[in-house]
C-alpha cells in the first residue's frame, strides 16, 4: 500500500483560524438555559443575589450622600431623604453643585460623616462626679474643763476665807480638759493644791487647775481647747476627788474672777 493510498484522514482545523463571534442574543439564551437547568435554581439564585447586592450598595451610597448633604447644608436640610432628592436633582443628575456648596461624592460624604462623628466625640466631655468635700470637725474655742461634773463650791467666802474659784466633783482619774487654747506657763506642786497647772490664753487671762496627783503637760507646751491635761485627783487640802478651777485676769498674779460667768461669756455653761 502506497503512501498516498487508503482512507483519507479528517483534516484538523488550523490553530490560527479564529472562530466566528457568537451574537449577544444567542449568548443570553444559552446563559438562561444553563441557569434554568441548574439544580435547585442555583443559577437564578446567583443572579438574584447579584442584583440584590447591587441594589443594597446603591442604597448605602445614596444614604451616605444624603447625610453628608444634610450636614453641609445645615439644620434646614437635616432630613436625609430631602437631601438625597436635592443632591440627585441638582448636583448628581445635572453634574453641577448647588449654589454656595461644592459637589459631594459618596466617598467624600462617608469621610465627612466619619469626621463629624470624631469631632463630636472629641468635643463632648463626660461630666465629672462632684467631689465630696471632706468634713472637718470644728474645734470649739472654749470648753467645760470637767464636762458633766456638778459644782460643789462657788466663787465666794467659805469657812471664813474667800474661795477664789469653783470646785467640780468627779471620780478619781476623770480626764480634765484645757478650757481653751494656750501655753502652759507654770506646772508643778503648789501648797494646798497638790500639783497645779497654769495656762495662759490669747487674751492674757490664765486658767488654773488644782488638786491633781500627776499631769500630762510640761512647761511651755502649747495646748488646744479640750485637750486632756491631767486626771482628777484628791491632793492638798481636799475633802474628796474634785477639780479646783480658777481664772486670773491678765496673768498668773492678776485678780481672780468668777469662772462661771467667764465661761458663760464664751458659750460654756457649767
Amino acid at each position: 500500500m502506497g503512501r498516498h493510498t487508503g482512507t483519507a484522514q479528517p483534516r484538523r482545523p488550523s490553530p490560527y483560524r479564529v472562530a466566528d463571534p457568537i451574537p449577544f442574543a444567542e449568548l443570553r439564551t444559552r446563559y438562561d438555559e444553563v441557569g434554568a437547568a441548574a439544580p435547585c435554581g442555583r443559577g437564578r439564585s446567583r443572579t438574584r443575589l447579584g442584583l440584590m447586592t447591587a441594589a443594597a450598595s446603591a442604597a448605602v451610597i445614596v444614604t451616605a450622600a444624603g447625610v453628608a448633604l444634610a450636614t453641609v447644608d445645615g439644620p434646614a436640610a437635616a432630613h436625609p431623604r430631602a437631601a438625597v432628592v436635592r443632591q440627585t436633582g441638582s448636583t448628581l443628575g445635572q453634574g453641577g453643585a448647588p449654589s454656595g456648596h461644592p459637589a459631594v461624592t459618596p466617598s467624600v460624604a462617608a469621610a465627612s460623616v466619619a469626621a463629624s462623628a470624631v469631632a463630636a466625640s472629641a468635643t463632648t466631655t463626660t461630666p465629672r462626679r462632684p467631689v465630696a468635700k471632706r468634713r472637718t470637725a470644728v474645734r470649739a474655742r472654749w470648753v467645760d474643763p470637767l464636762p458633766g461634773a456638778p459644782m460643789t463650791s462657788c466663787f465666794c467666802t467659805r469657812w471664813g476665807k474667800f474661795h477664789d474659784g469653783i470646785d467640780l466633783a468627779a471620780p478619781l482619774g476623770t480626764p480634765i480638759h484645757a478650757a481653751g487654747a494656750g501655753t502652759v506657763v507654770q506646772v508643778g506642786p503648789l501648797s494646798g493644791y497638790g500639783i497645779a497647772i497654769f495656762i495662759r490664753h490669747s487674751n492674757g487671762d490664765v486658767s488654773f487647775y488644782g488638786h491633781m496627783a500627776r499631769v500630762f503637760v510640761r512647761l511651755g507646751q502649747r495646748v488646744t481647747a479640750g485637750q486632756v491635761i491631767a486626771p482628777v485627783g484628791n491632793e492638798g487640802f481636799s475633802t474628796g476627788p474634785h477639780l479646783h478651777f480658777s481664772v486670773y485676769r491678765g496673768g498668773v498674779h492678776g485678780p481672780a474672777t468668777d469662772p462661771k460667768p467667764w465661761l458663760a461669756a464664751r458659750g460654756v455653761k457649767v
